[in-house]
């Protein structure tokens, strides 16, 4: 294939023989090999104009995308320290909340243990009074305490 037919085909100048030509020569192997070379020369030539035309427009979409990284890393980071303090604050409330409920607990547990040992040392009276009915008794319990049953 002639350098001038590649030419053609890249400035979409190519005759339908000429593209033909293109097809065939893209679908042998050599030409990975053999024109690779030419390839790239003719490339390096091709790339300054379009450098020059398109530098200020790529800088701009870059400067574009820059800042469009640079606002969503900006509100993850705000996203971060919001729910960091958000952390922190609860955590400082449930150490500052904690510390009165397991005294709380720890007093209700030993109180509790307290009551029950007291209700276990104490022994329980029985008396039983039989009284002839419309009599009227006054009896007297082992506290000091009298009971008048009618």
């Amino acid at each position: 294939m002639k350098k001038e037919v590649l030419i053609k085909y890249l400035n979409n100048k190519c005759s339908e023989e000429d593209f033909c030509e293109f097809a065939q020569w893209v679908e042998n192997e050599e030409w990975k090999s053999k024109n690779r070379q030419w390839i790239s020369d003719h490339w390096k030539e091709f790339e300054p104009e379009q450098a020059a035309k398109d530098e200020k427009k790529y800088s701009l979409i870059l400067d574009k995308i820059h800042h469009k990284i640079n606002l969503q890393e900006e509100r993850n980071a705000v996203k971060t320290i919001r729910l960091s303090k958000v952390a922190a604050w609860f955590s400082k409330a449930a150490a500052i909340l904690f510390i009165p409920l397991l005294i709380t607990v720890l007093y209700l547990i030993s109180n509790n243990n307290f009551q029950h040992e007291q209700l276990a040392s104490l022994s329980v009276d029985s008396l039983e009074v039989i009284a002839p009915i419309g009599s009227q008794i006054v009896v007297q319990l082992s506290d000091g305490t009298e009971v008048s049953l009618n």
